[in-house]
């Protein structure tokens, strides 16, 4: 743990992988690294993930575990994250595997929260409140437009969405 500390004192970026998130997030409060890896965020230091990585990055991660055939928060379990991407609850493989069901259901659940799922071999590049879609197709921003409905935007790989307004950003 005490050489861990010395590489997290100077590292300038953390990626994690994939796999499962549950044993993840169980790794990194075993270590007690979540308060430190927000501080280290918030000091400028870049975090990435991949799969699991990526799930894992909001303040309430979605475990993966569920009957996601259903459009019901309660067929979908969920854990505290890293907490990363504040205001958010982010999915990954989203388009690919037709995740829809448990974002929507869980935003209809959590309406302060904006749903991003994002894609296979796509990425969402975040600086502050401005985020870049990157990659092969596009991240869905999914918010809650009162009981039952939804309000949904499509990011196309090279567009940016505004993540404090909710909106899409024009391209330049």
């Amino acid at each position: 743990a005490r050489d861990l500390g010395l590489l997290l004192s100077s590292a300038t970026g953390v990626f994690f992988t994939g796999g499962d998130q549950v044993t993840l997030m169980a790794a990194v409060d075993a270590l007690g690294l979540a308060e430190r890896f927000r501080a280290l965020s918030a000091a400028g230091v870049v975090f990435g993930g991949t799969s699991a990585g990526t799930a894992a990055m909001s303040p309430l991660m979605i475990t993966g575990v569920g009957d996601f055939t259903k459009l019901d928060p309660l067929q979908v379990a969920v854990a505290p994250g890293l907490g990363l991407l504040p205001g958010t609850l982010v999915d990954q493989h989203f388009l690919r595997r037709q995740r829809q069901n448990r974002l929507f259901g869980l935003i209809s659940a959590h309406r302060e929260l904006l749903g991003l799922g994002i894609d296979e071999d796509t990425a969402l590049l975040v600086d502050g409140t401005s985020a870049e879609c990157v990659g092969a197709t596009a991240v869905m921003a999914v918010r809650s437009a009162g009981a039952g409905a939804w309000s949904v935007e499509l990011i196309p790989a090279g567009s940016r969405y505004d993540l404090a307004a909710r909106k899409l950003l024009p391209k330049i």
